[in-house]
């Protein structure tokens, strides 16, 4: 009897307490306190300046993993369109204009039409009026008769195309042009059978030097002449040709 009050007393108390703890527990988890939540609603665009927005990435890549470890494409071909081109025109063809001939120059070309018209009409050849054996120096002066008339059209004719070459080649100096200065120089030119020029000589001198050396050169610029035919070769080369220089020749 004892030992069972103890006991009894000691049970009775550990129940007391657990029915405390679990009255005590009960009343403690049940009352919750109640939160008060407020739901505020954002623009859109604003989460970024509060720190709630989501971080974007400086640049995403434009292909998934897969599209990635694929072999790429083979790029087609780009067809270059060309522009029509445009069609060169040929050039047009200009018309030289043609040097206006002076009254001179008229008069030579005339002279060389009657004279080719007299060569064509000539019935006798220059062999017919010479007699066999003989020399046939007809025509002359002194004692170096020529071989040919002065009247001959053919030797009428080179004489005239070599006169006409070289007044062309002469550069006259605008002076004697333009102030009318008369002015005239006689000139003796000896070719060869080439044409080349071999020697002058001074028939007439103007006077005046400079008018006189523009002479000179219309004679080396002409050089060669046309040459002379096989018949009139001895002529040219030992007679020669007589060359006036006149002012009134090149207007």
């Amino acid at each position: 009897m004892i030992l069972k009050r103890p006991l009894i007393t000691s049970a009775l108390c550990h129940l007391l307490m657990f029915l405390f703890l679990s009255v005590w527990q009960y009343f403690t988890f049940s009352k919750q306190h109640d939160l008060a939540v407020t739901w505020v609603e954002l623009p859109k665009g604003m989460s970024e300046d509060i720190g709630t927005g989501m971080k974007k990435a400086a640049s995403l890549p434009q292909s998934t993993i897969q599209e990635q470890k694929q072999p790429p494409a083979p790029k087609a071909h780009q067809i270059k369109k060309e522009s029509p081109k445009m069609k060169k025109e040929p050039p047009k063809l200009t018309q030289k204009r043609t040097k206006s001939l002076s009254e001179t120059d008229r008069k030579i070309q005339a002279a060389l039409g009657n004279i080719d018209k007299a060569l064509a009409e000539r019935a006798t050849p220059e062999a017919a009026q010479v007699k066999e054996n003989e020399e046939g120096y007809k025509y002359g002066t002194g004692d170096e008769p020529l071989r040919v008339s002065p009247d001959d059209p053919e030797y009428l004719k080179y004489q005239a195309e070599v006169r006409m070459k070289i007044i062309n080649e002469w550069i006259l100096p605008t002076r004697y042009m333009e102030e009318e200065i008369a002015r005239n120089a006689k000139l003796e030119v000896f070719i060869d059978d080439h044409g080349d020029v071999t020697s002058t000589r001074w028939l007439d001198r103007s006077g005046d030097e400079s008018f006189d050396a523009s002479a000179l050169r219309a004679v080396q610029r002409a050089s060669p002449l046309p040459k002379p035919p096989d018949r009139l070769s001895s002529e040219t080369y030992q007679e020669g040709f007589l060359i006036e220089f006149d002012p009134r020749l090149k207007q």
